[in-house]
Order: structure tokens, then sequence, then C-alpha cells
């Protein structure tokens, strides 16, 4: 069965509501503010934590500049111990530089 661009476009924006919508209720139930500021066209908008967005920001960079390696990004050691010294070496690198 092909899939038509179409209909990929549809699942995604599907997806994303319903995630849109899941992360709201649990910012509703468990009283949390977001982390991630409003776009710009966002037609209610909603407060953030400045501080703990710049925080998210490094750990999220950190993985990306991880990710650059393609022996982390991929895992080809298939030992959780071999994949973590991997790990170790590849931000040790990163943090070197």
């Amino acid at each position: 069965m092909a899939i038509t661009s179409g209909s990929i476009s549809v699942r995604r924006e599907l997806e994303t509501g319903l995630l849109r919508l899941a992360i709201g209720f649990l910012l509703r139930r468990g009283h949390r503010r977001a982390a991630i500021p409003n776009r710009s066209n966002r037609r209610q908008s909603f407060s953030f934590n400045k501080r703990l967005y710049k925080r998210r920001w490094r750990i999220e960079n950190a993985f990306n500049r991880l990710k650059d390696f393609r022996r982390i990004a991929t895992r080809y050691d298939k030992v959780a111990r071999n994949y973590l010294a991997s790990v170790c070496l590849a931000a040790a690198f990163v943090w070197w530089l």
C-alpha cells in the first residue's frame, strides 16, 4: 500500500495536535509551568520559566553535539558498557574543543 504525501501530512498534524492536547492536559493537571516559550502566532499565550528553558536548551544541545558522532547516533556498540565508554569519549572530546 502506497502512502501519499497528503496522508503523511494529515497524520503528522493529527499526531502533533494530540501531543499538544496531552501536554496541555499534563500541565493543567500537575500545575507545572511550561519550559518552552510560545510561538508568535499562538492565540492563547502561557507563561514559561526562562531559567528552566536555558537549562533545557543546554542539555538538548549537549545531546545534539554527541549525535554528531556517527558511532553514538547509530549505536554501533551492542553492549551497554562499550556504548557508555563511547559516549564518555565523545563527551570528553566535545568538552575539550
